[in-house]
């Protein structure tokens, strides 16, 4: 006779973001240098430069995306500024070109090999679109625009 083991439930991810400070750039500055960071943004040293001149501005929303408590990435949420410049420039058709009034850019990344091709980015998105639409980011009468 054979017996059956339980298997234990596994508990739910949980998929969050906290407010990013001076303390986590290194952080970032970690994850732009991983190939599937620098697909889409190339130049981390220059990423690096902006987001660190940018933090703390009253115009800019940066955070740390988080699963299960472990910092795992990067969002900026910030207003949109016209038409898209540098690699994005090029492309004749980009969802950025006449962005709506009020239209805010969500821009973000997942760091980590182990967090890559697991659904995580969905959830995220779903999490960062809840945290827009409660308020907490004073998204009344923004509309977030997301780039490929």
């Amino acid at each position: 006779m054979i017996k059956a083991q339980s298997v234990p439930a596994s508990a739910p991810i949980r998929h969050g973001l906290r407010a990013m400070g001076p303390a986590d750039l290194p952080i970032v500055c970690g994850r732009l240098g991983e190939p599937h960071v620098t697909r889409w943004w190339p130049d981390p040293e220059r990423a690096l430069r902006s987001i660190a001149r940018h933090l703390g501005g009253p115009a800019v929303e940066r955070f740390i995306l988080t699963i299960d408590s472990r910092d795992a990435g990067y969002l900026v949420y910030d207003p949109h500024h016209g038409p898209p410049t540098g690699a994005h420039a090029q492309t004749s058709i980009h969802p950025d070109r006449d962005p709506p009034s009020g239209a805010r850019g969500i821009d973000l990344f997942i760091g980590g090999a182990s967090f890559i091709g697991r659904g995580h980015g969905p959830r995220l998105m779903r999490r960062i679109l809840d945290h827009l639409f409660e308020g907490a980011m004073r998204c009344e009468n923004h509309k977030p625009m997301i780039s490929p």
